[in-house]
């Protein structure tokens, strides 16, 4: 079919004209109607149809290859590893552990009140009055609460508090005398100063042991507030604090004293009540002979016998 110059149609047939079948025009696509698609064009290159263009060549000396057996099992026996160690503190939470035996001291009593004579040392060619000098011995019991073995290295006071003391007369007061003592604690002693003794024993579990450590100071008179300690090595246990005057029988030094003697260095007791207050102060449990002692000055400064 075609228009004319008149613009009617025209129709020719097949072979009309003299048209060849080449010199004819295409025929026009139909579009695509629903549910059919358009055919692939196989000169488009974006066409799905077309087949995955070729990988690039791999690197020289490079090949990619599928993971080995050997590979496959040993990453699935770390995997397994791993997991299990996660499950561990499922299977085995720390609180099942064994724990560890320690020991466990602690103090049963310290006792005071045991007083005893030493014997007194003279130097080479002295002769001395005074044969003997009282001791104090602490009566000290420990027991162990804990569940492993306690073995004791060291018994010990460590110096809280000393005072020297005397009558405050010019004239009287006590010789100082030289003895042996199992622990001797030294003029020099000021507090913080410890002082130990060798022991060698040891305490089973729920178990009690005790010692008698005899106390003795080279000062004429003098009063003391003591912190008891043992030692298990490196480890120090306290045992509990003291108070006590050295040597015992000077605490009775001021009942011979007039409280209304004209010699009498007042200021000398006031100093000597307030010291010795000061040192039972800072004890938890006080020997007779300190007992005494405060009692005598305090009668003393008063100016009447307790």
């Amino acid at each position: 079919m075609s228009t004319g110059d008149d613009g009617a149609a025209r129709h020719f047939p097949p072979d009309e004209g003299g048209a060849s079948e080449a010199e004819r025009p295409p025929p026009r696509p139909e579009p695509p109607s629903a549910g059919h698609p358009a055919p692939a064009d196989p000169a488009d290159p974006a066409d799905p149809a077309d087949p995955a263009p070729p990988a690039p060549p791999a690197p020289a000396g490079f090949r990619l290859r599928a993971p080995s057996n050997a590979v496959v099992a040993w990453a699935s026996l770390v995997a397994t590893g791993a997991a299990l160690v996660a499950l561990f503190p499922v299977f085995f939470p720390a609180e099942s552990a064994v724990p560890e035996r320690v020991a466990g001291l602690e103090a049963v009593k310290v006792g005071l009140e045991q007083v005893r004579p030493v014997p007194a040392v003279g130097q080479l060619g002295e002769e001395i009055e005074q044969t003997s000098v009282d001791a104090l011995d602490l009566d000290i019991r420990v027991r162990n609460t804990g569940q492993a073995s306690a073995s004791l290295t060291d018994l010990g006071v460590r110096v809280l508090d000393v005072t020297e003391f005397g009558t405050c007369e010019p004239i009287g007061g006590f010789q100082k005398i030289t003895a042996t003592y199992a622990l001797n604690l030294p003029e020099t002693a000021r507090a913080g100063d410890e002082i130990t003794v060798p022991v060698a024993q040891t305490v089973g579990p729920g178990g009690t042991d005790r010692f008698a450590l005899t106390l003795g100071s080279e000062l004429a008179a003098a009063a003391y507030s003591l912190e008891v300690f043992v030692r298990e090595g490196e480890q120090r246990t306290s045992l509990g604090t003291v108070g006590v005057v050295l040597p015992p029988g000077t605490g009775d030094m001021f009942e011979a004293v007039d409280p209304k003697s004209t010699t009498l260095d007042r200021a000398c007791v006031a100093e000597t009540r307030s010291a010795l207050k000061r040192v039972s102060g800072s004890a938890r449990s006080l020997s007779s002979a300190l007992e005494t002692a405060l009692a005598g000055v305090a009668a003393l400064d008063t100016g009447r016998r307790a």
